[in-house]
């Protein structure tokens, strides 16, 4: 535990995988393959004249060389995926970063508007405001969809051609008002036609994907940004000023079930969600704290409203059918009319068919499907069409009790992934219906499952640390190799959970392991954690000295990628420390300076005002501030020399390089 007594604040959300498919990996392949060829090498040299020996190291050599190819394989992708993801090289199409946005105005309704087809596809998009390029592309996507159009539709009386020109319009007419420099709200829109008429269009599906599309691969870049120190300040500052908007486009988007029929658009929803959770992870937000998930399982669960979700495979078919049937009604005509061939033509041509005049005379009945049945022509299509209309009134039969995707009411249909992690991020008792293929997609969902249960758990009154921690090492097992921040998250709570077991030896163990995977920039954040972590353990272990160097190497590390939190729990470990032992804690300042009993404690005041200031719920800052404010009051000479507890950091600690070089200096210094 560290000196503030706040281990638990180290703890974060979200896991993975490791020994066992690193074993049976391209190393272990190449030397299977290895040994067989030396072995097949050392059973010809001794039985050179055997003719079975011969024909059997000859086929051992053919199985042999797949086992070198496929090692070598392996072990080339591998190292491309690691050289490739550790280039942290922020997109140069990253919009550039504003400032804060003015409150949303709904759009006034204007008359004289209506018909104008244009207008009222902006009234239906998600958002009230957005940046002048991206308006430009959405305009762009309907003009497009417009010149797609089949030949023959009627154009609106407002047509344009291009982006530029349809902005101009609509500005001249007062749908668009400038806000700022480069920004735009929509101000007025039409009352016809109306919203079932306007969703239906393909220029809205156009609109709609191309937003969606912008605003996503910004989302994503720019939380890809937050932990890459060269980006991270500027990412946050866009979080700041775009996430009120990226959270309203969320809830508008939540109730347009016909985002369906857009190409993508449940998929760009989760990415804009899943860059929102990050931020506010980063911000020190809950799970569920701004109902983010919720909302995302409200969209996902759009096309299933209205059907239940085992019972949505037989109402699809039969919509399907009775839209091919319509079709071909269309074009045969009448159903009798081609099928009730007169006898005597039936006669005249029965010598070269052999078809009797009663068989020309086909019933109608068995073509003409009526309207209530679900399948194609003959005995068949009746029994399917019974056994649809059995499913439909809920009654038992064989076909239920095949796996079909939607089945259940929770299910989640075409997005099982996205639905089920959004279910997962809402309740944290929530578990995977086992019936989700593939069975790599379970597995990953059953994890994350397991370490939001954990993570619960360990924050109820009366956590049950032994069956969190088992639930935390599954999880780790469970996910996929390549999710490396998650697989350092779910190690760095792992050892968290064994400091309060007080398994010492373990946690070390664990954050090793997290240390080598979070290393070479796969993880920034990560490795931060770890070292302060790593703190927390040398303090409890009595080691001090080593504790001080965790704890200033992720104080340089979370300053670099401007983590407020992460400031504010390192700043609060140095300065209880120095409260605590001033001596100590004067190893964090220059030697060459003022480095007292009373300057450490001073200095020690700064740092925790500093923490109180970027995370106001430091739960021990304000009682060692107090401490080393009565120390300094009862100090002799400490408050004739004005020595007073300051309220913001004056000397920040000293980075783990610039200590090792102060003191190199001081016993150069000594030693002459």
């Amino acid at each position: 535990m560290s000196p503030s007594g706040d281990a638990d604040v180290n703890v974060i959300s979200t896991p993975k995988s490791g020994v066992l498919q690193r074993i049976l990996g391209g190393a272990m392949v190449a030397g299977s393959g290895l040994i067989g060829e030396l072995t097949r090498v050392s059973i010809t040299d001794a039985f050179k004249a055997n003719v079975v020996v011969t024909l059997f190291s000859s086929a051992l050599g053919w199985v042999v060389m797949p086992l070198f190819v496929i090692g070598g394989l392996i072990t080339v992708f591998r190292a491309t995926a690691e050289i490739s993801g550790q280039r942290r090289v922020a997109p140069p199409e990253l919009p550039e970063p504003g400032g804060p946005w003015p409150a949303p105005v709904e759009p006034v309704s204007d008359a004289a508007l209506d018909g104008y087809r244009e207008a009222a596809v902006l009234r239906e998009l998600p958002v009230r405001d957005c940046e002048i390029g991206v308006l430009l592309e959405v305009l762009g996507a309907m003009a497009t969809a417009r010149a797609r159009l089949p030949l023959g539709t009627s154009a609106p009386a407002h047509e344009t051609e291009t982006a530029t020109a349809l902005l101009a319009e609509l500005t001249r007419r007062g749908v668009l008002v400038t806000l700022t420099p480069g920004r735009c709200r929509i101000a007025a829109v039409p009352h016809l036609p109306g919203v079932a008429v306007v969703r239906a269009l393909p220029e809205w599906r156009a609109a709609c994907h191309e937003l969606l599309r912008g605003r996503a691969e910004a989302a994503t870049g720019w939380a890809a940004a937050l932990d890459d120190p060269a980006d991270s300040a500027t990412a946050q500052r866009w979080f700041r000023a775009e996430e009120p908007r990226l959270r309203a486009l969320l809830e508008r988007s939540a109730d347009m079930p016909e985002l369906i029929r857009v190409r993508v658009a449940i998929p760009r929803l989760a990415a804009l969600a899943d860059a929102l959770d990050l931020w506010y992870a980063r911000i020190g937000k809950g799970e569920n704290d701004t109902g983010m998930a919720t909302v995302m399982d409200r969209i996902v669960s759009a096309p299933r409203r209205g059907a239940p979700g085992r019972r949505r495979w037989a109402a699809t078919l039969v919509r399907w059918t009775r839209s091919r049937w319509g079709r071909l009604r269309s074009w045969w005509g009448t159903p009798g009319r081609w099928t009730a061939i007169p006898t005597r033509w039936a006669r005249a041509s029965g010598r070269w068919l052999a078809v009797p005049a009663r068989w020309a005379r086909v019933s109608v009945r068995w073509l003409a499907i009526r309207a209530g049945w679900a399948g194609a022509f003959g005995r068949g299509a009746a029994m399917l069409g019974a056994t649809a209309r059995a499913v439909r009134r809920g009654v038992s039969t064989r076909w239920r009790r095949l796996p079909f995707p939607g089945r259940g009411s929770r299910a989640s249909g075409r997005f099982p992934g996205i639905g089920e992690l959004a279910r997962i991020r809402a309740d944290p008792n929530y578990t995977p219906p086992q019936h989700i293929r593939p069975r790599s997609l379970l597995t990953n969902l059953r994890a994350r499952a397991g370490h939001r249960w954990a993570l619960a758990e360990l924050e109820s009154a009366t956590p049950q640390l032994d069956r969190i921690a088992t639930a935390l090492e599954a999880a780790w097992w469970r996910l996929p190799r390549e999710d490396v921040a998650g697989e350092v998250c779910a190690l760095l709570n792992l050892a968290l959970v064994h400091l309060r077991q007080g398994r010492l030896d373990a946690a070390r163990d664990r954050l090793e392991l997290a240390e080598t995977l979070a290393a070479d920039d796969r993880d920034p954040a990560g490795l931060a954690h770890v070292h302060e972590v790593f703190g927390v353990l040398d303090w409890a272990v009595g080691a001090p000295g080593r504790a001080l160097r965790s704890w200033q190497a992720a104080l340089s590390e979370w300053r670099d990628l401007g983590d407020r939190l992460g400031i504010a729990r390192c700043l609060q470990h140095l300065g209880s420390a120095a409260v605590l032992d001033p001596e100590l804690g004067a190893r964090l300042l220059d030697p060459a300076a003022d480095v007292r009993p009373d300057e450490v404690l001073r200095q020690a005041t700064g740092w925790l005002a500093h923490a109180r200031e970027l995370n106001p719920s430091s739960l021990f800052a304000q009682t060692y501030s107090d401490r080393a404010a009565a120390t300094l009051r009862t100090a002799p000479g400490s408050m004739r020399r004005g020595v007073r507890p300051l309220r913001r950091v004056d000397r920040w600690p000293l980075r783990p390089n610039e200590m090792d070089a102060s003191a190199d200096t001081s016993s150069d210094a000594a030693s002459a």
